[in-house]
């Protein structure tokens, strides 16, 4: 698999008259602080795939884990973080290493802006593009409609439903998965 799309410090613009002016860019180690206050937001929180209470050194071992197993791309705007994706790939795993596994966080200020669509539809074209993968699947809370009506539009379909998934404002909570296949079969 190769990443060399996505250079440490090249940066990809995005977006239209519609909403701000964002950069897509690599995360580096020195974006954690910034990252995890993205994450721990309590509604990005409850869109379940930001783990809101990761600290810096979890979120540095994110992003210095993938070389070329996988992408982790900040969204900025005005040099300020407001969002970023994920994309794993656990080569560990013989039998998946075509599928990367996404998480998805925008900052509540930025939401229903187009941010996340662009950083998904980016994050989608690389992982076909410079991963070489052949599918993409992510977990989310099932009553999240913004997330799974985004995901949805971008070609993600529903592929399984899990109760009591997790533990969320006092109670177990339902979640999807969701997958987008970048392959014909």
């Amino acid at each position: 698999m190769q990443t060399d799309q996505i250079q440490q410090n090249d940066q990809t613009e995005v977006g239209n008259s519609d909403f701000p002016q964002i950069f897509l860019r690599r995360a580096t180690p020195s974006d954690c602080a910034e990252i995890q206050a993205i994450a721990s937001d309590s509604e990005a929180a409850n869109g379940l795939g930001c783990p809101a209470l990761a600290g810096p050194d979890w979120w540095k071992h994110r992003i210095e884990r993938h070389g070329n197993n996988g992408i982790f791309v900040l969204a900025e705007h005005e040099t300020r973080p407001v969002a970023f994706i994920e994309i794993f790939v656990d080569v560990t795993d013989w039998a998946r290493r075509s599928v990367g596994v996404c998480m998805l966080c925008v900052h509540r200020d930025f939401r229903g802006q187009g941010v996340g669509r662009a950083l998904l539809e980016q994050g989608v074209a690389w992982a076909e593009r410079s991963l070489g993968l052949a599918r993409l699947e992510l977990n989310v809370w099932a009553d999240h409609w913004p997330a799974i009506n985004l995901y949805k539009s971008v070609g993600f379909i529903q592929e399984g439903l899990h109760p009591a998934f997790g533990f969320r404002d006092g109670a177990h909570t339902t979640a999807l998965t969701m997958g987008k296949l970048l392959i014909s079969t």
